[in-house]
């Protein structure tokens, strides 16, 4: 028996992508991925497919030309799908940072649900109450023996916002092993101490979350970065400092090649197209 109900080609929903974008604009992205794993067109470092609006019709049957706009509209304005105009043909790419950077956001928040709502913490929590009843509001000793918002008197990296530290660091493991696995360069397990430390140095520069995201697009374009001399760069080495991080998005470790004479760079300059004008 076909596992199908009909013998046509189906189109894929990824249930998680769906509930976070839209159940439309998921059916959208992942059908425009297939093509673009088919692609053969290749410019500004990256895929594209071209595609005109009666042949993305022909593609979702059963979707108005409108719906279709509104979709594209939506992942344009989440700053997922790239949109060219190149006379006489329209484009269409994924930007894939953006992707990697949604789908992290989404294990971090995954991992915070998990934690709070784990039986054990719930436990733990019930023995500390049984031992050290709650105190009254109108105990005049309450607060006296609270916690410190500081993790020692011997670290030095004060913060005074404790609860969302975890998970920004969180973040940061997760976006690098992502970006590491596909560029074969070494995960880390864990956050160790050290890791957590260096990260809230890096952190009391408020655009550091940008530097590092930026800093990921800038290895990707340098070799030696990514082990052609032997050595490879690390989250260690990443964050060991404000340089390290500055020097990569500086472009100080760019490759210096010079891509001139492949054809594929030399297509007309690509205009940015408003779906609007459809």
């Amino acid at each position: 028996m076909n596992k199908l109900l009909l013998n046509e080609p189906p189109l894929m929903v990824l249930p998680t992508l769906a509930s976070v974008l839209g159940l439309n604009e998921a059916i959208f992205l992942q059908q425009l991925y297939y093509w673009l794993l088919k692609s053969s067109t290749y410019f500004e470092n990256r895929k594209w497919v071209y595609r005109s609006i009666k042949e993305w019709e022909e593609e979702f049957p059963f979707w108005s030309n409108s719906t279709i706009k509104r979709v594209v509209n939506s992942l344009k304005k989440r700053k997922i799908l790239l949109v060219k105009k190149i006379y006489p043909h329209i484009f269409y790419s994924i930007d894939e940072e953006n992707i990697s950077k949604l789908e992290v956001k989404m294990n971090a928040q995954i991992e915070l649900l998990e934690v709070q709502n784990d039986p054990s913490n719930s436990q733990i929590d019930l023995a500390k109450g049984q031992i050290e009843p709650r105190k009254s509001q109108n105990d005049p000793t309450k607060g006296q023996f609270d916690p410190s918002p500081i993790y020692n008197e011997n670290q030095r990296d004060y913060t005074e916002n404790t609860q969302r530290l975890p998970v920004e660091y969180t973040l940061f493991m997760h976006e690098w092993n992502l970006f590491a696995s596909k560029n074969s360069l070494s995960k880390i397990s864990s956050l160790s101490d050290s890791r957590k430390r260096k990260l809230q140095m890096r952190l009391k520069n408020g655009n550091f979350k940008k530097l590092f995201d930026t800093a990921l697009i800038e290895i990707k374009k340098s070799q030696y970065l990514l082990g052609a001399k032997g050595w490879k760069i690390t989250f260690d080495w990443l964050i060991k400092n404000d340089e390290n991080i500055l020097k990569v998005v500086e472009g100080n470790y760019r490759d210096k090649k010079n891509y001139a004479n492949n054809p594929l760079n030399n297509l007309p300059k690509a205009e940015s197209y408003v779906v609007g004008d459809w």
